[in-house]
């Protein structure tokens, strides 16, 4: 079972707990619990949302590492630094399958290649050097 399958039940269990001990509450009259309850509840539906907001992908150790790093370096959250990171390397390809452009500088842009290293990702953030 995945980690992330952990914590969707986990996350279910209290949710299910913490809405009976809200129906409860409500009933017997305890309103500064109720609102706990309540509150709690908005949290663990908001975590869920979060959850399902983003899909989980696998990457090498070395990358991991990587973003580890730049994190620490920069005072981002790795999620972050991934981000970025992706959406600089899906414009470069996005570039080089548009064709090449007339007059452009980058010898691999020309050619038809991606031009993209990895260096490139973060560009003037942090990243690793050649």
């Amino acid at each position: 079972m995945s980690d992330r399958t952990r914590l969707w039940i986990a996350l279910v269990t209290v949710a299910a707990i913490t809405a009976v001990a809200l129906a409860e509450a409500a009933r017997t009259g305890r309103a500064g619990l109720a609102v706990l309850l309540a509150v709690s509840e908005a949290v663990l539906v908001g975590t869920a949302a979060s959850l399902r907001s983003r899909a989980p992908v696998s990457l090498r150790g070395d990358l991991v590492s990587w973003l580890e790093e730049v994190s620490a370096i920069g005072g981002e959250s790795a999620s972050t630094v991934a981000d970025r990171a992706v959406s600089a390397y899906r414009r470069r390809l996005e570039d080089a399958a548009r064709g090449p452009v007339v007059g452009a500088s980058d010898p691999a842009t020309r050619s038809g290649g991606t031009g993209v290293e990895p260096r490139d990702a973060l560009e003037g953030h942090g990243g690793p050097t050649p």
